[in-house]
C-alpha cells in the first residue's frame, strides 16, 4: 500500500499528545501508534503559503516519509509534539521545512479524520514569494508554486498524486485564494517589501 512506507526514516517513537474532540489533552502516544489508530486524535499544523500572484506553495513529500511518500502536499505541515503548542510548532515547522522564517496568521482549526489517522489541525495563512533555496531536502523532493485552478484540475484528472486530505481541502484553498484575508496579507507583504 503506497500510502504507508515501512522503510521510513521518520522516528516512529516520537511522542504526541492525544486529545479529545474538544482538543483537551487526555494522554500520549507514539507516532507509530497514532498513524495506525484513528481513535487517537493528535495535533497537527498546516500552513498555506501563497505568493503575491495568489499561487499556492506545494511540496512533494520525500520518498522516505512514513505517510504518502512522493505525494504533493500543502506548503508546510507537521505534528505537535507532547507538551508543545500549535503556535510554537508552526514557527518551528516553517523554518525546518522551508529554511527561512516568516510571519503566519491563524486561519482555522478543525478536526480532520483522514486515511487511518485523526488529527486536530490548526491551519495558518502566510504570504511569501520565495525562492526557498534551503528547503529541507530530507522531508521534500521539491517545493513550487501552483495556480489553485491548476491544482483543482490535477485533482479532477488525477495527474498529480495528492493524499485524500489534500484533495478534500482544495475547495477551502480556492476560497482562501479569493479571500479578503489573503488580500490584506499580500498588501502587508508588499508594504514590508
Amino acid at each position: 500500500n503506497s500510502m504507508y512506507n515501512p522503510n521510513t526514516t521518520d522516528d516512529q517513537e516520537e511522542m504526541f499528545d492525544i486529545v479529545d474532540k474538544e482538543d483537551c489533552v487526555i494522554g500520549q502516544a507514539t507516532r507509530q501508534q497514532v498513524h495506525h489508530d484513528p481513535s487517537l486524535i493528535h495535533r497537527a499544523v498546516g500552513v498555506f503559503v501563497f505568493n503575491t500572484k495568489k499561487q499556492l506553495l506545494m511540496q512533494k513529500r520525500s520518498k522516505t516519509k512514513d505517510m504518502f511518500p512522493g505525494y504533493w502536499v500543502f506548503s508546510v505541515g507537521g505534528h505537535v509534539h507532547t507538551g508543545d503548542t500549535y503556535d510554537n510548532t508552526v514557527k518551528r515547522e516553517v523554518v525546518e521545512e522551508l529554511g527561512i522564517s516568516f510571519p503566519v496568521k491563524l486561519y482555522k482549526k478543525f478536526l480532520e479524520p483522514s486515511d487511518g489517522e485523526t488529527e486536530y489541525c490548526a491551519t495558518y495563512l502566510a504570504v511569501h514569494n520565495g525562492p526557498f533555496p534551503n528547503f529541507n531536502s530530507t522531508e521534500a523532493d521539491e517545493v513550487r508554486f501552483f495556480d489553485v485552478d491548476e491544482l483543482i484540475k490535477s485533482r479532477n484528472a488525477s495527474t498529480l498524486p495528492f493524499p485524500p486530505t489534500v484533495k478534500g481541502l482544495l475547495p477551502m484553498v480556492k476560497e482562501l485564494a479569493l479571500s479578503k484575508k489573503l488580500d490584506a496579507l499580500i498588501a502587508q507583504y508588499d508594504r514590508a517589501g
